[in-house]
C-alpha cells in the first residue's frame, strides 16, 4: 500500500536530505526506521498548523506494505496526512531541535548574544537545507517558530499546574526552585503542602530526551521560571 502526501517545496528539500533522495520511502521494511516510528506515533504529537499560501506541493510517497500497525496509523491520521501536516511536523521538530542544540552549546561555551542568537540559528538551518527565501522566508519561519514556542510554554505551564496542583494563596514559606546537577539533573523546590500541612521538598526530573542530548539548560530555565513565579505569588501545592 502506497500513500501519497503533498508537501511544500522547503519541506521536500528537508525530507530528501534527511531520509534519502527518492520520492518513495519504504516504511514496512524495518521497525527501526526513524521515519516509520514518526509515522506510527504521529497521533501523539502536538497540533501542527500548516502555513497558508504555500507554493504548489511536491509529492512524497510512503510504502507501508501490508503492515497492520502502519495501516491503522494511516487510517487514524488520514486527514493530517493528506493535508501535508505529517511532514510539516517532522520539519518543525528538526528545526526546534537544531535551535535548542545550538542554544545549549552556546550556553555551555559561554558565548555572548553577539556571537549566537536564535535568529542566526534559524538562518543556519534554512541554509543547511538550501531553502530559499522564495520557498520559505526567514520572517515566516521566525513567526511560526515564535508561535510554536508560545504554545509549548503555555502547555508546560499547564502541565506543571496539574502535576503539583498549584493553588493561589498567601503562602510565604517556600524555597525557590533551582537546578541541581549530577548524574541526573533535576529541579528542586520547597513549598507548603495543603495535604501534608507542612513545607515539603519536591523534585522535578529533567526529561531524558533533554539530558541525553545535553540541551536541558533552556528547558530547566523555563520550568524554574514558571515554578518560581507561582511561589513568589504565594501559591501552595497539593
Amino acid at each position: 500500500m502506497v500513500i501519497e502526501i503533498p508537501v511544500s517545496p522547503y519541506v521536500y528539500k528537508f525530507i530528501v536530505s534527511t531520509y534519502g533522495d527518492t520520492p518513495l520511502y519504504h516504511l514496512a521494511n524495518s521497525r527501526k526506521n526513524t521515519l516509520r516510528v514518526a509515522f506510527q506515533y504521529f497521533a501523539l504529537s502536538a497540533e501542527v498548523v500548516v502555513p497558508e499560501n504555500r507554493l504548489p506541493a511536491k509529492i512524497i510517497q510512503l510504502d507501508i506494505g501490508d503492515d497492520i500497525n502502519l495501516k491503522r496509523a494511516a487510517a487514524l491520521n488520514r486527514n493530517l496526512l493528506t493535508s501535508g501536516t505529517f511532514f510539516e511536523h517532522e520539519f518543525n521538530q528538526a528545526l526546534n531541535q537544531f535551535i535548542e542544540f545550538q542554544e545549549a552549546l552556546a550556553r555551555k561555551w559561554g558565548l555572548p548574544e553577539t556571537m549566537w542568537n536564535k535568529s542566526q540559528a534559524l538562518q543556519d538551518f534554512l541554509d543547511r537545507y538550501h531553502i530559499t527565501p522564495y520557498e520559505y522566508s526567514w520572517d515566516s519561519a521566525y513567526r511560526a517558530l515564535t508561535r510554536r514556542n508560545d504554545r509549548k510554554l503555555i502547555y508546560l505551564r499547564e502541565t506543571l499546574i496539574r502535576k503539583y496542583e498549584f493553588s493561589s494563596g498567601e503562602n510565604q514559606h517556600f524555597r525557590l526552585a533551582k537546578l541541581r546537577y549530577g548524574k541526573t539533573p533535576r529541579i528542586v523546590f520547597s513549598c507548603y503542602s495543603r495535604s501534608k500541612e507542612d513545607i515539603i521538598e519536591r523534585v522535578d526530573w529533567i526529561p531524558r530526551k533533554y539530558v541525553a542530548r545535553e540541551i536541558y539548560l533552556p528547558y530547566a530555565e523555563k520550568v524554574i521560571s514558571i515554578i518560581n513565579n507561582f511561589l513568589l505569588k504565594g501559591y501552595t501545592i497539593a
